[in-house]
């Protein structure tokens, strides 16, 4: 997945030292969850942890998804279970389930915990729905989440914006190179030379009638009073 849920280093950023560490760790930490799950192999609370940690660790997910489904029918309405069972499911890319399943843990929820929101931000962040996204880090935020993680989330969500936009001004310009009737701008109707402003009214009228194409005679045009309306639209007064 693109964010990591519950850790906020990425592995290749933590020194040698402390992965080998962390590996010797992860080891024991399997071991205990084998251990246990051989001794209570109907308990809820071990099914939904191992499966949960398998998620962060983004192994064996198959496995953990029917570890967390059992775990939820052994203890039904428990919105932490569920929480793990959407969260397998997003870790799979099966983010239009995912958002069910985190639907349903955050209308049973009474605990008040910071990571369904999250993980729901996550969830909706991954199928395109970035302000409910956001919406939703923000909830997560004001819950007690890591500020780290949410204002990492929070700048990739920026990022993605810009880029969109980027893409969208250069689209357009490449829309435009294609066709060259889009560069030009609308003709604008040219005043009269200012050398014209000061003949006489019937030198202007001739060049009226010039422009406009009229054959019609110097009295004809004062009879049907288009004289006047030609010279109001030549001088920019209005009717």
């Amino acid at each position: 997945s693109e964010f990591a849920s519950g850790r906020s280093e990425r592995p290749d950023s933590i020194p040698e030292k402390n992965r080998m560490g962390a590996r010797a760790a992860a080891k024991r930490c399997y071991e205990a969850y084998e251990t246990a799950l051989r001794l209570y192999p109907d308990n809820a609370s071990v099914l939904n942890n191992y499966a949960y940690y398998l998620s962060l660790e983004k192994r064996d997910l198959e496995r953990a998804l029917e570890m967390s489904s059992r775990a939820i029918a052994l203890e039904e309405g428990n919105a932490t279970f569920i929480d793990t069972y959407a969260w397998i499911l997003y870790e799979l890319g099966r983010y239009d389930e995912a958002r069910t399943s985190m639907r349903q843990a955050l209308s049973l929820d009474r605990t008040e915990s910071a990571a369904l929101p999250l993980h729901y931000g996550d969830i909706l962040y991954a199928l395109g729905e970035d302000f409910m996204a956001e919406t939703y880090w923000r909830k997560a935020l004001d819950m007690g989440a890591d500020s780290a993680q949410i204002e990492e989330r929070l700048a990739r969500l920026k990022q993605k914006e810009h880029s969109a936009q980027q893409k969208t001004k250069g689209g357009n310009e490449e829309k435009n190179d294609k066709n060259p009737k889009a560069k030009k701008s609308k003709s604008k109707r040219k005043p009269f030379p200012p050398a014209a402003r000061g003949k006489s009214s019937d030198c202007r009228i001739n060049d009226l009638r010039n422009i406009y194409g009229t054959h019609a005679d110097s009295g004809s045009w004062e009879k049907k009073g288009h004289k006047e309306r030609l010279e109001r639209e030549h001088e920019g007064r209005e009717p």
